[in-house]
């Protein structure tokens, strides 16, 4: 009995540990900006529109375990409110609810709608996007979509190899986001060693599931085209896609909550066996 106790007692230490996991996992994400598109428009006063929007926050939030969901709300097509969600490829279904649901807070409690026609918010760490408008043009697919970005870290001035590593990853990503051979739809990371030195680059893209491979590639090439890299790290974000970048590891590799829990299924299926045979 001594060995189904330490068997037990294993099992019970993976479960607090994977709980433990979980617990981290859904705490808040860093911290949440929106940008109104297209200028104040006073006709956005309409609270048809506003209370349309809380409801589409609300049911993108209720579809967060798709990791993508595009849908429309309200009945009259003057008010009707258009959106869509992305949440980062490496992350969890939870972990992307919780994104989601800081996003509406945010915009709630700032209730930039009241002005804006078309708003796209998201976190600091492009874990989850969320665009929405008042009609649904701003969502058809075009060129030359950068958005906005941000550099942060050591001026690549000094490190023109880290640049030119840099460089190439991304438009070998954009030509494998052509083929549509990723190994997770529209989303693909890297890790590259830089010639010369001891430091890697981490590099994630991703594009919203609804365009076409080429067009991702385009998107992807024209978000490192219009916003070059001034330091070593950066996140850059397009109508369709989006791109982060640094020296220091930042995504998931998609295996740990697996391996935990497979290893967890095998220590009680051997201590139930063992006390069966007991």
């Amino acid at each position: 009995m001594a060995l189904a106790n330490y068997f037990l007692f294993l099992a019970f230490f993976c479960q607090i540990s994977i709980l433990s996991l979980g617990a981290k996992e859904s705490s808040g994400s860093d911290d949440v900006y929106q940008i109104g598109i297209g200028g104040p428009d006073s006709e956005l006063k309409n609270p048809n529109f506003l209370n349309n929007v809380d409801s589409l926050l609300s049911n993108l939030i209720s579809e967060s375990s798709l990791g993508f969901f595009n849908t429309s709300t309200g009945d009259d097509d003057s008010d009707r409110a258009y959106g869509f969600y992305l949440c980062r490829g490496d992350i969890s279904a939870n972990k992307c609810n919780n994104c989601l649901k800081d996003v509406r807070q945010y915009l709630l409690n700032r209730r930039p709608f009241e002005s804006y026609s078309n708003i796209i918010a998201y976190n600091t760490d492009l874990q989850c996007v969320v665009h929405y408008a008042n009609d649904s043009r701003p969502f058809v697919y075009r060129e030359n979509n950068t958005f906005t970005g941000a550099g942060f870290g050591d001026d690549l001035a000094q490190n023109q190899q880290y640049n030119t590593t840099l460089m190439s990853t991304l438009q070998e990503l954009a030509r494998e986001a052509s083929y549509g051979n990723w190994t997770k739809a529209n989303f693909a990371t890297k890790v590259v060693d830089v010639t010369g030195s001891q430091e890697k680059i981490y590099v994630l893209v991703q594009c919203t599931p609804d365009i076409s491979a080429m067009n991702c590639s385009n998107c992807i090439s024209n978000l490192y085209s219009t916003f070059r890299p001034v330091a070593i790290g950066g996140r850059v974000l397009g109508f369709n896609c989006l791109m982060k970048f640094n020296n220091e590891p930042f995504f998931s590799n998609g295996y740990r909550n697996f391996m935990a829990s497979y290893f967890l299924m095998i220590l009680v299926l051997l201590s139930t066996t063992y006390i069966t045979l007991m």
